[in-house]
């Protein structure tokens, strides 16, 4: 599997927060340290516009950067059009059936947690986590208790 962090310099509140500390490491740092210890992932992508990301994750094993260009960088870009920028690039994802995007920041997430995420959109497709449409339309669901 595959997945994508997009990550943006000047994030609409608070710039620079894939860079912040939390627990002491920056927070993009755990969300590729999970990604790192996970098997069955075999790249990550960050698309991004931040020559501090880039220097801090180029060189992380299974991890390539694509250079976001300044027009996919606004807050009005839907994230349907990050992916699809990245997807584009010749060899980047080499036909996978199944690309995730995690966001940057997301350092409390956990193997348990994406993995049942990627149980549910693959076997229970109505029950996605979160789907994205070209109309930057996102639809998520709350599960209960019972699942």
């Amino acid at each position: 599997m595959r997945v994508i962090i997009p990550v943006r310099r000047n994030s609409t509140r608070i710039p620079h927060k894939a860079l912040k500390l939390f627990e002491g490491k920056e927070m993009i740092l755990h969300v590729l340290g999970m990604l790192l210890n996970m098997n069955y992932i075999t790249d990550i992508t960050i698309t991004t516009d931040d020559e501090e990301i880039i220097k801090l994750c180029e060189g992380c094993r299974k991890t390539r950067i694509v250079r976001r260009p300044p027009e996919l960088c606004l807050d009005e870009v839907p994230l349907f059009d990050v992916v699809e920028h990245a997807l584009e690039i010749p060899g980047m994802f080499g036909g996978a059936a199944t690309i995730i995007v995690i966001y940057p920041c997301a350092c409390l997430l956990t193997h348990d947690d994406l993995m049942r995420g990627i149980y549910l959109s693959k076997f229970n497709p109505e029950f996605a986590v979160m789907s994205m449409r070209k109309n930057n339309a996102l639809r998520s669901y709350v599960m209960s208790p019972e699942g």
